[in-house]
This record gives C-alpha cells, sequence and structure tokens, in this order.
C-alpha cells in the first residue's frame, strides 16, 4: 500500500489525492479539505498488523475531524493499536501524556455516562497456556534522578463532588469469580497483603490505623488506643461495655461481664452466676474461685490487715492487726489467731 507524497501541494489538492488513495486501498475517508484535519498529534499510528502503508508520521488516514482542528470528532474504530509518544513539557505546573475530555450526554433516565471505558475481549487463546488478561496496567516508574522528588502516585483520583447522591465512590470494585482464590486487591505477593472478594483483609504483615483512630463493627462495638499500650473497648455509643467472652457466645463458655464498676466471671451468655475462676491454677467447675497451693515464697491469698466493716455480711471476712475475723450465721468469729 502506497500514499501519496502531498506535503508539497495545497490543501485542496493534497486532499483530493489523499481521499483518491484512501479509496483505492479501500479506505473509507469523508469530511477532510485541510491538511490540518489529516494530522493527528501522536508519534505513531497501527491499523490493523502493521503501520499503514507509507502515511509520514504523524497522520492518520480514516475519521472525521472538526474544521481546521487536528481533534478527532465521531466515533474511531481501531484494528490493532494506538501508541501515542513524545515528550511533554509542563504548562502551568502541569505536564500530560494523554488528555480525554468527554462530555457524555444523556438520552434517557438512569443512562451511565463513561469518559473512558476499556474492554478486554475474550480473545481466543489457541494452544497457549498461562496467558494473563489485564484491563489495565501502570507500568514501573521511578523518580531517581528528580532533585527532591514529590510524591509519586501510580493512579490519582480526584475528588468526586457527590452532591445529592444517595452514594458516591472513588474507586469501585466488582468481586472477581472462578477462581480457586478471588482478590478485590491484591499485592504482587499475595501472601503479603490482600482484600479477598467478600471484604475480608489478610496480611502476612503489620494493620495500623491512625493513633487516635477506633477500629469498630458498623453500630457495634468499637476499640481504640487511647495510650500507647492502653486498650479501650466500648459499645457503638462510646458510653458503656457489655461481656468480653472467649471461645463462642453460650453457657459453655467463660466472659467477663462489666458490673457498674466491676468484672464478673461469668458465662458466655450473658449470666452472671455460674463463672469460676481459677488464680495460678485450672478453674474449677465446683469452685468460683481456686487459688493454687501456697509456697515458700507465694501465699494462697492475702487479705492485708484493715478495719472491721460496719455492717458486715454472711461469708466476709478481713483482718486487723488482732487477727482474722469471720462473720457467720449473723455472729463475727475472731479474732483467730
Amino acid at each position: 500500500m502506497t500514499w501519496p507524497d502531498y506535503n508539497d501541494l495545497t490543501d485542496a489538492q493534497a486532499s483530493s489525492a489523499f481521499q483518491s488513495a484512501a479509496a483505492a486501498n479501500s479506505l473509507s475517508v469523508s469530511g477532510l479539505s485541510a491538511i490540518g484535519q489529516l494530522q493527528l498529534a501522536c508519534a505513531n499510528l497501527l491499523l490493523g498488523d502493521a503501520p499503514v502503508g507509507d502515511i509520514p508520521a504523524g497522520e492518520i488516514a480514516p475519521g472525521t475531524f472538526a474544521s481546521s482542528s487536528s481533534s478527532p470528532t465521531g466515533a474511531f474504530t481501531f484494528a490493532a493499536r494506538l501508541n501515542v509518544t513524545g515528550a511533554q513539557t509542563a504548562a502551568a505546573g502541569v505536564a500530560t501524556g494523554s488528555v480525554f475530555t468527554i462530555t457524555p450526554t444523556a438520552a434517557a433516565n438512569n443512562d451511565t455516562l463513561t469518559a473512558v471505558r476499556a474492554v478486554v475481549a475474550a480473545g481466543t487463546p489457541g494452544a497457549f497456556t498461562g496467558l494473563v488478561r489485564r484491563g489495565i496496567a501502570v507500568d514501573a516508574f521511578t523518580v531517581v534522578g528528580d532533585t527532591t522528588p514529590g510524591n509519586p502516585v501510580g493512579i490519582d483520583v480526584g475528588i468526586i463532588t457527590g452532591t445529592g447522591a444517595t452514594l458516591a465512590t472513588a474507586l469501585r470494585l466488582a468481586p472477581p469469580t472462578g477462581a480457586g482464590t478471588n482478590y478485590l486487591i491484591s499485592h504482587t505477593t499475595p501472601a503479603t497483603f490482600n482484600v479477598t472478594a467478600a471484604g475480608a483483609i489478610l496480611t502476612a504483615s503489620q494493620l495500623y490505623v491512625g493513633s487516635a483512630q477506633p477500629i469498630g463493627w458498623t453500630s457495634r462495638t468499637v476499640m481504640q488506643s487511647t495510650a500507647d499500650g492502653n486498650l479501650l473497648i466500648q459499645n457503638a455509643a462510646g458510653n458503656d461495655f457489655g461481656r468480653l467472652m472467649f471461645g463462642s457466645t453460650t453457657t459453655s463458655y467463660p466472659a467477663l461481664i462489666r458490673a457498674a464498676a466491676g468484672i464478673t466471671v461469668g458465662l458466655a451468655d450473658g449470666t452472671a452466676a455460674g463463672g469460676f475462676l481459677g488464680v495460678g491454677i485450672a478453674a474449677s467447675s465446683t469452685s468460683a474461685i481456686t487459688a493454687a497451693a501456697a509456697t515458700t515464697a507465694l501465699a494462697s491469698i492475702r487479705l492485708p490487715h484493715g478495719t472491721a466493716p460496719s455492717a458486715p455480711v454472711d461469708g466476709d471476712m478481713w483482718t486487723t492487726t488482732s487477727g482474722l475475723f469471720v462473720r457467720i450465721n449473723g455472729v463475727t468469729v475472731g479474732p483467730l489467731s
């Protein structure tokens, strides 16, 4: 396929020669009346399996352009790929390689208006295996060599103003399906960090939030670190706490239950009665509190000397410098020495 050398022709001559050559090569070209309409600011345009004949670099064959402009109007279909290369000098602080400025117009209620869309066709793999299909790929880049570089960003999504909308989303991902494991987001080494299709976050390293930020469940419990080494657990309102359960939620498992300013060792279903505690020894279901046997270095229980209660209750025990006292059946027994 050859194309005329129209660089020395007038606009009208070039247009006529170009369209004649296009027709001879079975290409449809319409609405082209000037050299400026045949030029596109890109370094290499590929149509089909190879560059189009002898079209000079930076020029395009099919399509329609606005008058006296190199901006195309209407739809363009490329059978292979469009390569845009070249150097860009920053203007007003910004240098941009390619810009798509699209103004979608709705035709009916609930239309979806999309500026740029990437469609990955299924294709035919043939006998090849291990093929990797990618919708959009951002190649690796580096700021090495920049003088005091700023913060690089792979994909930058600007602010979306969703005034009046029910929900605005900067980045929305549909869960993949069909694979042995499906991730919404994955590190290049999946064992390092990933978010599953079900929304679970899995990481092989640390997961941090801001020092004053909570971690919680919607309309439920919230955890927050009030200071280094301190952990606060609250209800959603931030003014109470129920219980901390261990193992399950039934009466076969224990729980620590908040009771005013105290803690009760109870059952996981919230029942206060029935809990039992072991101190330095396995808990026993036949004793509310079981203490380890005394040793030469450790007593089983310690009741420091104090003052006798003014209204003791049966079962109370206390010590003073006079000895040990016990309240039994309405009578104080002691001192025992």
